[in-house]
């Protein structure tokens, strides 16, 4: 399903993908509108802070700030997506863009 600037979470190895979790978690607040949905971690982008995660309702595109601490609204910035076909279609511009 991915394609360039996108990786599967799988192809790293499970130390840095539990980091990655481990970072994005620590930086949405309580307040946070992704607060308590966040499922499961499935992609980075590459070329940009960004990770792909399951939530509750569907999908986000998280821009991850790299701060290590909560962080204030409304960061991180996020993208959400209802269901599959709208998330395929943001993928397949971020890779013809890449």
């Amino acid at each position: 399903m991915y394609k360039e600037p996108w990786i599967s979470i799988d192809e790293y190895p499970d130390q840095h993908a539990q980091n990655l979790l481990t970072e994005l978690m620590s930086e949405i607040s309580w307040q946070h509108q992704l607060s308590g949905k966040v499922v499961k971690l499935l992609a980075k982008r590459e070329d940009r802070d960004d990770v792909l995660v399951a939530t509750k309702s569907g999908f986000a595109v998280v821009h991850m700030t790299w701060s290590g601490k909560e962080e204030c609204q409304p960061y991180p910035l996020f993208k959400e997506f209802d269901d599959l076909e709208s998330l395929e279609a943001q993928l397949i511009v971020d890779s013809k863009y890449f």
